[in-house]
């Protein structure tokens, strides 16, 4: 089964709730300091729990991305904590982003 991942943050909420409306697992990358916010709420199924949200390029985090068959989804804060050269070394789908090796484009 795929499931939804993204970023906690400003919109992260929306990306989710509709994910679990949806029937999809839905998953968190969390910053440690906001877990007990996101805690609260019972759509998110899985908090993935990081210091900063460049370790969604470690491979702890990028193994439970995968085991779950996870897309992520960007938004704001992804374009924001990260260069490009980092997002394309995202191991896992970014949806509506072709990652070729050139650049980066949405599609």
């Amino acid at each position: 089964m795929t499931a939804i991942a993204t970023l906690g943050s400003h919109c992260s909420l929306q990306v989710l709730k509709g994910a679990k409306d949806e029937g999809i697992k839905s998953i968190l990358i969390c910053e440690k300091k906001r877990e007990r916010l996101y805690r609260r709420f019972n759509f998110i199924d899985e908090l993935i729990l990081v210091d900063t949200f460049h370790e969604i390029l470690d491979q702890r985090c990028n193994s439970i991305l995968e085991k779950n068959n996870a897309i992520l989804i960007p938004h704001g804060t992804l374009i924001a904590q990260m260069s490009s050269k980092e997002i394309e070394s995202i191991k896992i789908p970014i949806f509506g982003i072709l990652i070729d090796s050139i650049s980066f484009e949405l599609i």
